[in-house]
């Protein structure tokens, strides 16, 4: 592997990449069930197909934030961030923007040396 950096690689970080690599669970699906059902197997609850998609269906949100938890212990080391949410940093200019309400949308050149689309929904 050859990189353009010695500063972009880490052992222990992803490569920086926008396509969400950084943020997928590579293991196997059985070791994923198998930890998501322990949770079932702890509390004592019956363990049939139906007991334990109702505990998914019931512990969602519990289980997507236990989910996004990991990910950012995983990452924060990587990434310390400290600009600004209001600072575009890096980010090229867009040429439109597509400003949407409830009924309809209108597409508006801000920057015609820009590239690309943003929307807004308001």
């Amino acid at each position: 592997m050859s990189y353009s950096s010695s500063k972009e690689f880490t052992p222990h970080c992803p490569i920086k990449m926008a396509d969400g690599r950084a943020f997928t669970d590579y293991r196997p699906r059985c070791m994923v069930n198998s930890e998501l059902l322990s949770d079932v197997h702890n509390n004592s609850m019956v363990r049939s197909s139906y007991e334990s998609r109702m505990f998914l269906q019931d512990n969602a949100e519990k289980l997507m934030e236990r989910n996004r938890q990991t990910m950012l212990k995983n990452l924060t080391p990587c990434a310390p961030c400290t600009r600004p949410f209001s600072d575009q940093g890096t980010m090229y200019p867009q040429q439109y923007i597509v400003r949407c309400d409830g009924v309809s949308c209108e597409k508006i050149e801000v920057n015609p040396g820009g590239l690309g689309t943003s929307t807004r929904i308001y």
